[in-house]
């Protein structure tokens, strides 16, 4: 809990657009939509994701309605993630492993930014490790009865079942656990594990059908679309091969103990250090097949495998099934450590074998500080997300949401890679085409257009809303910066974030044009256009391009005029102005949560 709350000030609401979208749907559940409801952002509540977390936060939000619930959502990840602690140290007590395998864990476990960083946010994560915990001890005591229909039986399923309804991912999981029911011969078991979960899936599928949205989900489907382009020849050959290495050799190091920043970029063959940790991670494997037994050895391989097939191999795949790879690693060191003893005292006379000894036992020593424990303790107060001291986005009260939230009306499309953090805090609907096609199919102005078509947006929201020095998308702001259909609201400092109102033919206001191409401006003072260049201190493309935003010299009272003439009489139906200021200073807003 220590270790979340020292992270968490670098984590707002909002900031990973899933956290948002779990908000937005327990809302929606509260107001009685689900199986053909939608979001305030236009998305069906059961399109991207099982609802299972929002059902568990929902009573949260309705007894802490509006932003009020956001740290009482925060203070249930918390918890979730300091029982994850007891609850692995018994898993293991119950597998018999070596205490000094259970300390390491839990030193491991303590010190990790993953596991930290999920502690401190609005997701899953915690509640789907307290849930995995609790169903292994249920299937120990299911074994332990050795009857088909008990208490310990329902559990297992009704878990297995939360599991997927917390997260989708968990699919992989729970073929696992059925194959290692199948494997044992517990055929009653297995049918029982795997219909029970298809049949609390009904809703989800049915509510899917009825919308026309796929079986996997809206989210899976478009992105494994997206990824997946090719012949089957080509998945198999090279998109499975290079997940599975980046799998092993870098989510994997990178979950376990990261050596990010601040630790300064390290030469090649120091970087291969994080190799030890698959090597280690695959000889505990081996050792906890042949000595702790348990339902984990199969249904944990087999999650890992289903999860090749995802586009994103990251920390997020590993962070679910982490006390059981921090337990192997640890496993694998010790059985290394105890076969290596025994080699010295064969080898070696007892004189000899000893001195050998406690020189092994300093460099391990020294080892396992340097490599572990001090790149962990380096990082403790990092954000696994960002480098060190960086903070997340926050549009909770920045000036962009005021801004869009003020812009009626709400059911006017925001083109915005981030649909769900902003449909939380402005109200619009949201849509992200434009974005996902650029992504996918290179920088085209005729795609953008045709995705801001599609959606009908009416503005255009971009901005570091990811991490810093990182736009969601240089391309779209280089052309909506130099296009007349998109009209500059707002550019704040403030995670680099830019407003524009879409207009035009292909957009939510086909009758609008910008009139200032054909005016002439006289200022108060000397106008001179003002060079819109990278705010992030030069570092990044940030996709902005120098501009023709006009300034002007102010007077000593602080009040400077901008005078537009055009050469025939014009009617105007909109006027767009900015804020005084807003290029050179932001103000904080709410800190939120």
């Amino acid at each position: 809990m220590v270790h979340a709350t020292v992270v968490g000030v670098h984590y707002f609401v909002g900031s990973f657009d899933d956290d948002a979208n779990y908000i937005l749907t327990a809302r929606a559940l509260l107001q009685g939509k689900f199986l053909s409801g939608n979001l305030v952002s236009g998305n069906s509540v059961i399109g991207a994701y099982p609802p299972g977390f929002p059902l568990l936060i929902a009573p949260i939000q309705w007894l802490f309605p509006g932003d009020t619930v956001f740290v009482p959502l925060r203070v249930l990840s918390t918890l979730c993630g300091a029982l994850v602690l007891p609850l692995t140290w018994a898993w293991m007590g119950r597998r018999s492993m070596p205490d000094v395998t259970r300390v390491a864990v839990m030193v491991l476990l303590a010190l990790d930014p993953v596991l930290a960083t999920f502690s401190t946010m609005v997701m899953a994560e915690t509640p789907f490790l307290v849930a995995l915990l609790v169903l292994l001890v249920a299937a120990d005591r299911w074994d332990a009865k050795g009857r088909l229909w008990c208490w310990p039986g329902a559990a297992v399923v009704v878990l297995s079942a939360a599991e997927v309804w917390l997260k989708e991912a968990a699919i992989g999981l729970v073929a696992g656990i059925v194959l290692w029911y199948l494997l044992r011969r517990q055929w009653g078991r297995a049918v029982l594990v795997a219909g029970g979960v298809a049949l609390s899936l009904v809703p989800v599928v049915v509510g899917r059908a009825i919308q026309g949205i796929p079986f996997a989900g809206a989210r899976y489907t478009e992105e494994l679309g997206n990824y997946y382009r090719g012949g089957i020849l080509h998945r198999v050959v090279v998109v499975l091969p290079h997940n599975l290495a980046v799998w092993m050799f870098d989510a994997l190091p990178r979950t376990v103990v990261p050596l990010l920043s601040p630790i300064p970029t390290l030469p090649g063959p120091l970087y291969w250090f994080g190799r030890q940790i698959t090597v280690f991670t695959v000889i505990g494997l081996v050792v906890a097949w042949r000595r702790h037994r348990d339902l984990t050895v199969v249904a944990v391989p087999v999650y890992g495998a289903m999860t090749l097939l995802y586009p994103f191999i990251n920390e997020r795949r590993v962070i679910l099934v982490l006390p059981m790879v921090l337990a192997w690693y640890a496993l694998g060191v010790h059985a290394t450590a105890v076969a290596a003893v025994r080699l010295v005292r064969r080898r070696f006379a007892r004189p000899r074998a000893d001195r050998v000894l406690r020189a092994g036992r300093v460099g391990f020593a020294i080892a396992a500080v340097v490599l572990v424990a001090a790149p962990l303790v380096v990082q403790f107060p990092r954000d696994y997300l960002f480098g060190f001291g960086q903070t997340s986005s926050r549009l909770r009260g920045a000036r962009s949401m005021e801004m869009l939230s003020a812009l009626r009306p709400h059911r006017t499309v925001v083109e915005t890679e981030y649909r769900y953090g902003t449909a939380l805090f402005d109200g619009h609907r949201t849509n992200n085409t434009a974005f996902t096609w650029i992504y996918h199919d290179g920088c085209s102005l005729s795609l953008a257009r045709r995705g801001i078509a599609l959606d009908h947006a009416g503005f255009f929201l971009n901005g570091d809303l990811n991490k810093p020095f990182t736009t969601e998308s240089a391309c779209l702001m280089r052309m909506v910066t130099t296009r007349p259909w998109a009209v500059r609201l707002l550019r704040t400092r403030r995670d680099e974030t830019s407003v524009f109102e879409l207009i035009g033919p292909g957009t939510a206001h086909p009758d609008l044009r910008s009139l200032l191409p054909t005016a002439s401006l006289r200022g108060s003072g000397a106008v001179a256009p003002l060079r819109l260049g990278p705010l992030g201190g030069g570092r990044g493309d940030l996709g902005d391009v120098p501009g023709t935003a006009p300034t002007t010299r102010v007077g000593t009272d602080g009040v400077g005029m901008l005078t537009w003439r055009w050469s025939r009489p014009h009617t105007l139906s909109q006027v767009s102005v900015g804020e005084a200021g807003v290029l050179a200073s932001d103000r904080q807003g709410q800190n939120g949560a």
